[in-house]
């Protein structure tokens, strides 16, 4: 590890930069406390040769660093919304302050190993290192069409995985569905009965307009979804893929309850609304709506208390134990229904909107049973048939 002492020499400071190099303590003076940081950030971010070279390499006034590129990328993408944009900048600021002093043409593969193995140790998941990685490389292809790189080191890295992503999606059985719904409140049901019987993500369904549902031919269009801003705020953008943008069935169930919400009410009104009228909120319908079902799912042991601001809350005391599905988890079930009546993966993958049909066998291939029944059966056909002796 390096580090910084300020020292005088001839009755002014001067800031050295002590570290380690092939197992031997080295030192370099600064005259500027600015200047010694900058170097030692440079120097913790891509290693002594990196740092030393910069020392030793003329000054330009087209030298970019990583994070001036990466601000420069973010400022020209299209196609996004200002709250990616947002989200890409606190990523530059939070993620990627260390390796964002490099000089843009010093970025190598061991730096961005470096940096994701750092990722990794600060406990971000799997998920969340492709985001910062796919932003770090997207920039880096930018460099090399502007000519000022040649390759991009981030091409081609594994990254880490979360191996427990299995474990987190919780199916449901239709036992279990039922007493949860019976728990959810009369007005939210329609859309809780939309998410299970389509898989349509929250920020889809809930984005739903009456123009958007056909219920004599029983489809809805899913064209839209709400985006986060970065903001208090959201607005609607595309849905989260190419292929998200999709036309799903409606079960005669999910057209049933979907219906008296349609009637009398203009084609560009939300199907889905809260108690004034207005969009539902995720992190609102989890609180008030959705987790206190979950717990009576669950078992939990609940006790009933008031806030600071004097509202009554639900604290729970012990989990039950029954199962904690999220909200998504709805989605995850429906593809688990889907699959035990013997849909086809490819027909799943075009009703949930995955871009890639590995996505969707990667999530729920384990699930398809039968199809590894069937792969059996075909193959004993060819295998010999051997005597067993007793």
């Amino acid at each position: 590890m390096s580090s910084i002492e300020r020292r005088a020499t001839g009755g002014k400071p001067v800031w050295r930069v002590r570290f380690r190099l092939n197992g031997a303590n080295k030192a370099i003076t600064f005259t500027t406390e600015k200047g010694a940081r900058d170097w030692r950030k440079l120097l913790d971010a891509a290693g002594p040769a990196a740092a030393l070279a910069k020392l030793d390499a003329p000054e330009s006034s087209n030298t970019r660093t990583l994070a001036e590129h990466i601000e420069r990328h973010i400022v020209a993408l299209t196609g996004v919304t200002d709250g990616t944009r947002r989200t890409y900048r606190a990523y530059l600021a939070r993620d990627m302050a260390d390796i964002g002093a490099l000089p843009l043409d010093m970025l190598d593969r061991e730096g961005v190993a470096a940096w994701v193995n750092r990722l990794a140790a600060r406990g971000l998941s799997g998920k969340s290192i492709a985001n910062r990685h796919g932003l770090l490389s997207s920039a880096m292809n930018t460099a090399i069409t502007d000519k000022i790189v040649t390759d991009n080191p981030c091409q081609g890295m594994r990254l880490p995985r979360t191996d427990h992503v299995d474990k987190e999606m919780v199916f449901l059985s239709r036992d279990e569905f039922a007493i949860l719904y019976g728990h959810i409140a009369p007005r939210f049901q329609p859309l809780v009965l939309t998410l299970v019987g389509t898989g349509m993500r929250f920020s889809e369904a809930t984005a739903l307009t009456i123009a958007d549902v056909d219920l004599d031919g029983r489809t809805a269009s899913v064209r839209q979804a709400w985006k986060m801003t970065g903001t208090a705020a959201r607005q609607l953008g595309p849905p989260k893929s190419k292929r998200s943008r999709r036309t799903v069935v409606l079960p005669g169930p999910v057209v049933d309850s979907i219906r008296p919400l349609t009637i009398g009410r203009p084609s560009s009104a939300l199907v889905f609304t809260n108690a004034h009228g207005g969009p539902i909120k995720q992190a609102t319908f989890w609180r008030n709506t959705w987790a206190p079902a979950v717990q009576e799912l669950a078992g939990d042991d609940v006790r009933i208390d008031k806030d600071k601001g004097g509202r009554k809350v639900r604290v729970v005391i012990k989990l039950g134990p029954g199962k904690h599905p999220r909200i998504h988890d709805l989605r995850h079930t429906f593809a688990s229904w889907a699959i035990s009546n013997g849909i086809s993966m490819v027909v799943l993958q075009r009703s949930l909107g995955h871009e890639s049909i590995t996505t969707t066998i990667d999530r729920y291939g384990h699930l398809a049973r039968a199809d590894y029944d069937l792969l059996a059966e075909a193959t004993s056909v060819n295998l010999p048939s051997l005597a067993i002796n007793a």
